[in-house]
């Protein structure tokens, strides 16, 4: 939670773009890579030992450049066998994200020449967090964010990897629990003054209330879709700001 501030970003994707993966050693070969105990030792380091690295991504070509990423971390990108290595497939970089910019969704098989399979597409994406794709825990299911057909909201797409199966639930999502069962989310059109982490191309319909009631954190049922809101932002600044609100400022949920 936080009031929106102008903010120049980086470009995340930077530090998170799958260009390449590291080849794991078995659990009993010895060690022969560096290892460091704490983020302080990684930037103190010097003359580090690296595993190889093979890359698993097509770069395309150089008139058709593909920048394949998963942009953040904490959600599955892996399936339960360590197989197949979800993406998100954009063709430019180096610029903000605009409405009509499409991105495919897929994944690799990492033990089929790299293979790479399409299984859709997403409209709601940005470049430090992606389209939060990931594998929903204790299913098949391929999950990430979308715009809705009409384009006027934003949905969570489901793809069943064995049957192959789609879906669209009416809620975008963020978290979900360690069971699958169910997800957290705020609302992701209301973020569009903290830059680098909106989804463009919707309004936000309460764009000029500080803490409306109407909105803040809501979960969802990943079976049927069924949602509800489980936190206000009204609640919120009524917590945040006993004494009342701020003179100007936009609240809202973020991560």
């Amino acid at each position: 939670m936080d009031q929106a501030q102008s903010v120049s970003w980086k470009w995340w994707a930077a530090l998170t773009f799958v260009a390449s993966i590291s080849i794991s050693l078995p659990a009993t070969a010895p060690a022969d890579y560096s290892v460091c105990a704490n983020f302080d030792e990684i930037l103190e380091a010097r003359n580090l030992n690296y595993l190889p690295l093979i890359r698993v991504s097509d770069p395309g070509t150089r008139d058709q450049p593909m920048f394949n990423g998963f942009f953040f971390y904490g959600v599955e990108q892996f399936d339960p066998t360590g197989r197949y290595l979800l993406g998100l497939r954009v063709y430019f970089q180096s610029r903000d994200v605009k409405a009509d910019d499409r991105g495919d969704v897929g994944y690799i098989d990492l033990k089929d020449g790299f293979k790479w399979t399409k299984i859709g597409e997403t409209t709601a994406w940005n470049w430090q967090q992606g389209n939060r794709l990931q594998w929903r825990p204790r299913s098949d299911e391929i999950i990430w964010n979308d715009r809705s057909e009409d384009g006027k909201s934003f949905v969570c797409r489901a793809y069943n990897f064995r049957t192959h199966e789609k879906r669209a639930l009416p809620r975008p999502i963020y978290e979900l629990s360690a069971d699958g069962n169910t997800a957290l989310t705020h609302d992701f059109e209301r973020m569009n003054l903290f830059r680098g982490t909106e989804y463009v191309g919707i309004d936000d319909p309460h764009e000029k209330e500080f803490a409306p009631s109407q909105t803040g954190i809501w979960k969802m049922e990943m079976q049927n879709g069924k949602a509800e809101l489980v936190l206000s932002l009204a609640k919120m600044a009524a917590i945040a700001y006993p004494k009342g609100k701020p003179p100007s400022g936009h609240l809202y949920f973020f991560r």
